[in-house]
């Protein structure tokens, strides 16, 4: 099998085979915790712009910005943040 080139996209884009574990992921998180799916959308389209990120992971954090930008709570750990609580 060929070496695998990183690519700058989400992890279910480098790994198709992972989307059952990412919806597994979305579906256990409390409705309470989770972000209206227009912000959750918004903040995976700066996760694609950033320089950080690699076959779906966050090389600052090493979080699967899938799962993490889905938290109303979590923060994008670049400094300065492309995204926070709000958006």
């Amino acid at each position: 099998m060929p070496d695998r080139i990183p690519c700058r996209c989400l992890l279910h884009d480098a790994y198709p085979d992972m989307e059952t574990l990412i919806r597994s992921v979305l579906d256990s998180m409390p409705e309470d915790e989770r972000l209206e799916e227009t912000q959750y959308q918004a903040r995976l389209n700066l996760c694609l712009q950033c320089s950080h990120l690699v076959d779906g992971t966050c090389l600052l954090c090493g979080c699967y910005v899938e799962a993490r930008a889905a938290s109303r709570f979590s923060r994008c750990p670049d400094t300065p943040p492309k995204w926070s609580s709000q958006s």
